[in-house]
């Protein structure tokens, strides 16, 4: 593995990382029935995660079952990134020719139409996929919107998005995706809308909190905003963004004692954490806590 380890990288775009996770959603997970197999996937992950495309998308077709599951369609979308972007077509074609029926693979082809620079082609490759499909017909629409984001076209973004909200009520992306598309427009009532929606989905997470919180201090409301960045220091007290901020709004506000408690409490978890370390040593610097300070300092220092 060393001259692959050693392989360029190339970290995936925000764009194609929002595709990627739809089709996630989209694909069944592959269940590995070898050893080999088992393999080639823990490895194909490894250069996935990595950036390393070409070896991700060859490990990814030696580990994929008959029948579409993630596996391919992570070897599909490596391949392209990969700059193989025929291979992958190809691949992709001669699976939708054994499952015609698949909308999650049309789907695909959607994406891989966009990056092949046929607009045209992937609009129809992405009704085609609603159409076989209407059972799952909500990510299809999202697909829509995350065309018309990358189109810069907000109308189009703004009608497909609130479409697949309205139809995946409980998933995270649809509602994350909207909030953030309001807020980069200036409609923070609609912005808070759908973030608060987005804290209520399976799976929410630490920064869906964070940025309800980001927002909600962007609104002059300090207390929702506190609110809102506890909850997410409960779910990341590992991280040192999430940590700073939520100080920064306590000292704000006039706590102190409670800001400074924050980074303490973080530190303490983390004690191998030198930003976290940092941030404490500069939370009891600003109280002129020389000594506790200078301690935190020497320990992010040997971190």
């Amino acid at each position: 593995l060393e001259p692959l380890v050693a392989a360029k990288r190339d970290r995936m775009g925000q764009q194609d990382r929002k595709w990627c996770r739809l089709f996630e959603e989209m694909f069944p997970p592959a269940r590995a029935s070898s050893f080999e197999r088992t393999l080639h996937s823990a490895e194909a992950e490894f250069f996935y995660e990595n950036g390393i495309w070409e070896a991700a998308g060859t490990r990814y077709l030696d580990s994929a079952s008959p029948s579409p599951d993630r596996h391919f369609m992570r070897a599909v979308v490596s391949l392209q990134l990969a700059g193989r972007g025929q291979l992958a077509h190809a691949h992709l074609q001669d699976v939708l020719n054994q499952h015609p029926d698949s909308g999650a693979l049309y789907a695909l082809g959607g994406w891989l139409m966009r990056r092949r620079n046929r607009p045209s082609d992937a609009l129809m490759m992405l009704e085609q996929a609603r159409l076989v499909d209407m059972a799952r017909e909500g990510l299809y629409v999202y697909a829509r919107a995350l065309t018309a984001l990358e189109e810069d076209d907000p109308e189009q973004a703004e009608r497909f998005l609130t479409r697949s909200t309205e139809m995946l009520p409980g998933k995270l992306f649809a509602q994350l995706e909207t909030a953030r598309f309001f807020w980069n427009h200036s409609r923070l009532e609609k912005a808070l809308e759908h973030y608060r929606r987005a804290t209520k989905t399976e799976g929410c997470t630490a920064e869906t909190w964070a940025e309800l919180g980001m927002l909600l201090d962007a609104s002059d409301d300090a207390r929702g905003a506190i609110a809102a960045l506890r909850q997410a220091f409960r779910l990341r007290n590992d991280s040192a963004a999430i940590t700073r901020h939520l100080a920064s709004l306590l000292r704000g506000q006039g706590d102190y004692d409670g800001a400074l408690e924050v980074l303490r409490r973080a530190a303490e978890v983390n004690p191998c954490s030198a930003a976290l370390l940092a941030a404490y040593g500069d939370g009891a610097a600003g109280m002129w806590l020389i000594d506790e300070a200078e301690a935190q300092f020497r320990r992010a220092a040997q971190v």
